[in-house]
């Protein structure tokens, strides 16, 4: 049986982290079940802290993948935090 559950993670993460980098690049490896271990590219980004003031963060909805992707990708691995509202469902 697949791990689905999106409450926890079994696994690494590596990644370098440099001074002022806000995208940062790396991978996972992550065990999947009793006897699959699977490993892939992984991208963490920095999220402007003003934009989550006053937001409960388990009461949003992340954006459709392909667009989370194309902001994330599109976003200078030097620039400013990404806003929150860039990845919630509700932003556009």
């Amino acid at each position: 049986m697949a791990r689905t559950s999106d409450r926890y993670f079994y696994g690494t993460i590596h990644l370098a982290v440099l001074p002022g980098e806000t995208v940062l690049d790396g991978f996972h490896t992550a065990v999947l079940t009793d006897t699959q271990v699977t490993t892939g590219p992984w991208r963490w980004v920095r999220v402007e802290p003003r934009s989550t003031q006053g937001i409960d963060l388990s009461a949003i909805t992340l954006g459709e993948p392909r667009r989370l992707y194309n902001v994330i990708a599109d976003h200078a691995h030097y620039g400013p935090p990404i806003p929150l509202a860039q990845l919630t469902e509700e932003s556009r």
